[in-house]
């Protein structure tokens, strides 16, 4: 996927997951691997969106998908534009907006700090857009953006 260049967005890169096991974690970050060599992404920014769906789809599995007796499966679809990158998280687990949750208290102790939101924290540090559109049949839908300009500037 070329990450500048013609204005067209390009044909998405997607990953199906089973959403079934943390075990498929390894299979997300080949294809992050692999999708930063192909568009010549930067490390930080290869690393900036492996992390950000590496704890979506953590959480998509572990509790998302926890007590539902849906159909099992995660999507993600990464598009790449000029100077934009957007991947699309969607799945058929329980409906829930994890950029609703307030922002964890950073000032608190890690052993006085309550388990969770951490990681929706640093997602939302990290993309430049977030969304959230509750799909039916019920599921979600998570989009999350980069604006790669200081990217291209770190490694023209």
């Amino acid at each position: 996927m070329a990450v500048h260049g013609n204005t067209a967005e390009s044909e998405p890169k997607v990953l199906h997951l089973a959403g079934e096991s943390l075990e498929e974690l390894s299979t997300l970050h080949d294809f992050f691997d692999n999708l930063a060599g192909e568009a010549g992404w930067t490390g930080r920014l290869a690393n900036e969106f492996k992390l950000c769906c590496e704890e979506l789809v953590t959480n998509t599995i572990s509790y998302g998908y926890a007590e539902s007796h849906a159909a099992k499966g995660i999507k993600i679809a990464v598009y790449g534009l000029p100077h934009v990158v957007t991947m699309e998280i969607t799945d058929q687990a329980t409906p829930f907006n994890p950029f609703e949750t307030g922002e964890p208290d950073l000032t608190l102790d890690v052993e006085n700090r309550p388990i969770g939101g951490l990681g929706v924290y640093f997602v939302k540090q990290m993309m430049d857009e977030i969304f959230y559109e509750r799909t039916e049949p019920p599921g979600n839908r998570l989009i999350l953006r980069k604006f790669l300009l200081q990217n291209l500037e770190e490694n023209p």
